[in-house]
């Protein structure tokens, strides 16, 4: 599973970049997949992880750059934090579960 939070720590720790692309793309899943390791009891560990570091760790809006334990490895702060390329769009309101 590549989920929105494990895209952005890949974006911000490989490709140096704030946002992924607005959609998934192939690229993206060959990286993933390049770092997934081989182990099934290890990929599935080290998923729940990267996932994590992007929820609670590596967010979107703030992130908690001093928190994180691979901030020495993050190609996005070597690179001084470039702002996104894009401004994402908020899911609408109206027709979904949280209205």
């Amino acid at each position: 599973v590549v989920d929105t939070n494990i895209r952005r720590v890949h974006a911000r720790l490989i490709s140096g970049v704030a946002l992924p692309s607005p959609s998934l793309n192939a690229a993206e899943m060959r990286l993933a997949a390049e770092l997934l390791p081989d182990d099934v009891g290890t990929s599935v560990r080290w998923n729940a992880a990267v996932m994590e570091l992007g929820a609670l760790v590596c967010t979107a809006r703030a992130p908690k750059c001093a928190a994180c334990p691979v901030r020495d490895s993050c190609a996005w702060l070597a690179a001084g934090e470039p702002p996104p390329s894009y401004l994402p769009k908020g899911q609408a309101w109206h027709g979904t579960d949280r209205q």
